[in-house]
């Protein structure tokens, strides 16, 4: 499988989250994949255009689905639920930290 790197550099870290974009095809994907993932709500597609911080999320996805045989819709429900679990472990976490100070 051919390895894509992508480095981005954000020299307004507050914005980057929010405001940075890039070309599908930095991603290094096929445009059909992509494109699938968008119909299917795992990511979102704007004008040729994806989030920076859904990069990580498509790769994601490519290996659930490569490595498991998990189809895409499948991919974006696991994904969903990753996130749910970190910041329900993220919310514990402060909630201790605030007990114990």
């Amino acid at each position: 499988m051919k390895k894509t790197h992508l480095q981005l550099y954000c020299f307004e870290p507050e914005q980057c989250e929010d405001y940075a974009w890039v070309e599908i095809e930095s991603v290094g994907l096929s445009y059909d994949m992509i494109e699938e993932m968008d119909e299917l709500g795992v990511i979102e597609i704007r004008e040729n255009m994806i989030r920076v911080d859904q990069v990580r999320r498509i790769f994601q996805a490519v290996r659930l689905h490569r490595m498991l045989d998990i189809n895409l819709a499948g991919t974006g429900i696991i994904l969903d639920l990753l996130e749910q679990i970190q910041a329900l472990k993220d919310e514990i976490k402060e909630l201790k930290r605030q007990r114990h100070p």
